[in-house]
């Protein structure tokens, strides 16, 4: 029984012999890939408290409400004053109404805290002076907008230099001198709020929060994920090239 030989041909088309000529001119064969990451975790720099001044129930002329309410709101703002908050953090706004023919008063003061510690005294001084027609929000943490930006660029630099430094470990367990990058592109950027890992925090989101709970809960992550492509010579190649 004759058995003929038979032959297989293969070819690359253009569009396969271009695209192969790119890669190798875009990334050269002697090249160290790497994926890095480097994560940024920012604690909140603000808070924000409501302070609502009313009447306890209606008066039958407009003086007697701002009267009633102008005491208690001027007792808030006099207590910021001692406590050193600057008076661009602070704002009031009042508001009078009527209704079956008495007057009801309504002041708000909004303040912003940098300091923590102060908000906290602040608040506890005044929950313990005044009665309950003065109503204290609960302090709401977040970031400025200039720190949220500058996180960020934190995050895909510290990526960067994890991708270089990985590189550079690479390199030298192999005995190679590290190059210059070819590539380096951010691939990823995951941004949340609350627990460092990402976990469900819903339960500790939910009812009564404790001071450090609602800060933790408002501490701002941010994950940026690169790929670097670095060049690589040997040893005696990195040093002609140094000369």
């Amino acid at each position: 029984m004759d058995v003929k030989g038979s032959r297989v041909f293969a070819s690359l088309t253009n569009d396969m012999l271009s695209r192969k000529a790119e890669e190798k001119r875009d990334f050269p064969d002697r090249t160290i890939d790497v994926w890095a990451t480097g994560t940024i975790t920012l604690k909140p720099d603000r808070a924000r408290v409501h302070f609502i001044v009313s009447t306890s129930q209606g008066k039958e002329t407009a003086p007697d409400a701002k009267n009633s309410v102008t005491r208690r709101s001027d007792y808030v703002i006099q207590t910021l004053h001692t406590h050193n908050v600057k008076e661009g953090d602070v704002i009031k706004t009042s508001s009078l109404t009527r209704s079956d023919g008495l007057f009801h008063m309504v002041t708000e003061i909004s303040v912003v805290f940098v300091d923590f510690t102060k908000c906290e005294n602040v608040c506890n001084f005044l929950v313990e002076k005044l009665d309950d027609t003065v109503h204290i929000s609960e302090p709401h943490f977040y970031h400025g907008t200039q720190s949220l930006d500058s996180v960020r660029r934190q995050a895909c630099l510290l990526a960067t230099q994890n991708a270089h430094q990985k590189a550079s470990e690479m390199a030298r367990f192999l005995r190679q001198a590290l190059g210059p990058p070819l590539v380096i592109r951010e691939a990823e950027t995951k941004e949340w709020e609350g627990p460092s890992f990402q976990q469900d925090s819903s339960s500790n989101r939910q009812g009564s929060q404790t001071f450090q709970q609602r800060l933790t809960n408002a501490t701002f992550h941010v994950s940026t994920k690169v790929f670097a492509s670095f060049e690589i010579h040997t040893r005696d190649k990195a040093k002609e090239v140094k000369t």
